[in-house]
């Protein structure tokens, strides 16, 4: 394993189990600190409790701290997926996956995958929603915030919110079969709305996330359209920006890109026929883009024969080469 990723590895572990107050001095040959455009002149990194507080050299090494020497280890900081859905496996259905699985199988899996995820360097994640009834996600973040699994920091929301027919709706069975429970939250009018963003603040989401397009990766709808009407979409973003709760769009489509910036998004998710008018915008509002560009080299290396994703294949093959 590549020495910069251990090091990151073991100082990110360190920190999350070291006591309040306890303060220690990380020695290492070099450290990257991510703006620079070389690697600092400083060799030690001094922490108290959770918290990095310095950095400088052997000189600066308080009296009364304990001592970590990594020899000739280099220290980065960890890195941040900011789009991943960690309670799936990449062996089964995407739309179905929650039917055939409990919170508490997913809750495992997931635990499986952040944990690997940790030991190849990310120590922070974001999920978008995941692929379950329930919050397995957060029970997850909740057992690694209370130190009963070593795990990267989570956050994210609950569900992804949609509409009737919409990404996030299961459109493949027959109109007989009305009781079928989604993995998302499918809301049809303002009030709706309002209703679902409050449920998920209330369950621990600490992002709210709108399904404003078509998915690329679901059955019977088109990245193309827009789903939510402009009230939808302002009472979204008005009841989240009430709680101080940030919303991630996922938009595809030009115009539901410029629809979620206008009405406060912050940050769109994807992006994939982003026009001039809309970056445009983005850089008005101060919106982010998180572009999920390796999720196509995905669909390609490794799934290109996936009936379950045969949608989601076609169309990265019909628009990578513009995006």
């Amino acid at each position: 394993m590549n020495k910069n990723i251990v090091a990151l590895i073991l100082v990110s572990i360190f920190i999350t189990f070291q006591s309040k107050g306890q303060v220690t001095a990380i020695i290492c040959k070099q450290i990257i600190d991510g703006k620079s455009n070389l690697p600092l002149k400083a060799t030690v990194i001094i922490v108290e409790g959770e918290r990095i507080k310095a950095l400088g050299q052997r000189e600066n090494i308080p009296k009364d701290a304990t001592t970590i020497d990594l020899g000739d280890y280099t220290v980065m900081p960890g890195f941040i997926d900011l789009h991943c859905h960690p309670l799936g496996d990449s062996d089964d259905d995407y739309q179905t996956y929650h039917l055939k699985n409990s919170s508490a199988a997913k809750a495992l899996q997931g635990l499986k995958n952040v944990q690997g995820m940790l030991m190849a360097g990310w120590t922070a994640i974001r999920v978008p929603g995941d692929l379950d009834v329930g919050y397995a996600h957060f029970d997850l973040r909740n057992a690694i915030n209370k130190g009963m699994f070593v795990g990267p920091r989570i956050f994210g929301a609950g569900h992804w919110i949609s509409v009737t027919g919409g990404g996030g709706d299961l459109n493949f069975f027959s109109y007989e079969q009305k009781g079928v429970i989604v993995d998302g939250l499918i809301v049809d009018g303002p009030e709706e709305m309002r209703k679902a963003v409050r449920n998920e603040i209330k369950y621990g989401s600490d992002w709210i996330k709108l399904l404003v397009s078509g998915a690329f990766m679901t059955a019977g709808d088109n990245p193309q359209n827009v789903h939510f009407s402009k009230e939808e979409l302002d009472v979204a973003i008005d009841e989240a920006t009430r709680r101080d709760v940030p919303v991630m769009a996922h938009a595809h489509s030009a115009e539901s890109i410029k629809m979620s910036v206008r009405a406060g998004a912050r940050t769109i998710e994807h992006g994939s026929f982003l026009d001039d008018e809309g970056i445009r915008l983005m850089v008005e509002k101060g919106t982010y883009l998180v572009p999920t560009l390796t999720i196509g080299k995905w669909f390609l290396e490794f799934n290109e024969n996936s009936e379950a994703l045969k949608k989601a294949i076609d169309l990265t093959k019909q628009h990578r080469p513009a995006i």
